[in-house]
């Protein structure tokens, strides 16, 4: 942890502010990143949820109960209790497990993409640092020979070697001076806070660096390994979709179950008549 006063060195005479910097490498800032982005998190999620779905697609529609009673059979009061459950092929079933499978591979692919954008908008920022931390070393030399030059300004005046143009030329020069550097501080406390929320921390962080440093950063999108998988997956995910539909097409059957009772005399051989009270149940299984 490095205790970094945020102010123009100097004679710039900037308010200071005083905060914890910690100094911390490209690298480890996106390590940093990737197992803390609350967007990644939240897309990893998604896939779990997906993975989830593919242990339980056999969604059976709602057990139908029912209860009658009455004269139904006879003259007598008979009660009969049944239940009905319907199902679907097991087409249908395959189909939606590899419709989920397909929409976990696609959000993988999507998470995949978000990853590598992280990342870009990670180096970007860091790079950004560099180039403040160099211009505020730049600056602050400058402020040294602005300081000094308006001393002697200000010194020539009182001897009467100079006249006043010299002076307010060399107070001018040196006010522009602090306004750049209090730009600098703005602009470095803005990028410490998107790095902030893109790490989900409270750390304000410094690149550690040796020499500044110039690369290439594209912009992921669509492009690259990433996004070519992500456009297959698109094509797998609407396959399946219309596999799905399809097989929701296929016919549905009932399976069923009855018990009831038929109060009266009944025979068993068509000699005997018995008779069957209400505690008497008869069953039954129906398959549509």
């Amino acid at each position: 942890m490095v205790l970094i006063v945020l102010a123009a060195l100097g004679s710039a005479n900037v308010q200071a502010q005083v905060i914890n910097e910690h100094p911390v490498r490209l690298d480890s800032l996106l390590v940093m990143a990737e197992r803390q982005n609350l967007g990644l998190k939240a897309a990893r999620q998604q896939e779990d949820y997906y993975k989830v779905l593919q242990s339980g697609t056999v969604e059976l529609p709602k057990t139908a109960l029912g209860f009658e009673y009455g004269g139904f059979n006879s003259v007598f009061n008979d009660n009969r209790l049944f239940m009905n459950q319907g199902l679907q092929l097991p087409a249908v079933y395959r189909s939606q497990k590899n419709l989920y499978a397909q929409q976990e591979r696609l959000q993988e692919a999507a998470t995949g993409i978000q990853a590598n954008e992280l990342k870009r908008e990670i180096r970007v920022l860091y790079l950004q640092l560099i180039d403040i931390r160099e211009r505020e070393l730049v600056l602050q030399s400058l402020d040294t020979v602005y300081s000094r030059f308006g001393k002697a300004a200000a010194l020539r005046l009182e001897t009467g070697e100079s006249n006043q143009l010299e002076k307010t030329t060399a107070d001018a020069m040196l006010e522009q001076l602090q306004l750049q550097l209090r730009q600098l501080v703005q602009d470095r406390r803005a990028i410490q806070q998107r790095l902030m929320a893109l790490t989900n921390t409270t750390d304000y962080y410094q690149p550690v660096y040796q020499e500044p440093v110039l690369e290439l950063v594209q912009s992921s999108g669509l492009t690259g390994a990433p996004g070519l998988r992500y456009m297959e997956q698109l094509g797998e995910v609407a396959r399946a979709v219309g596999k799905t539909e399809k097989a929701q097409l296929l016919p549905e059957f009932t399976v069923g179950y009855t018990n009831m009772s038929i109060v009266g005399y009944q025979s068993r051989n068509g000699v005997d008549n018995l008779y069957f009270g209400p505690g008497y149940r008869f069953h039954s299984v129906n398959f549509t």
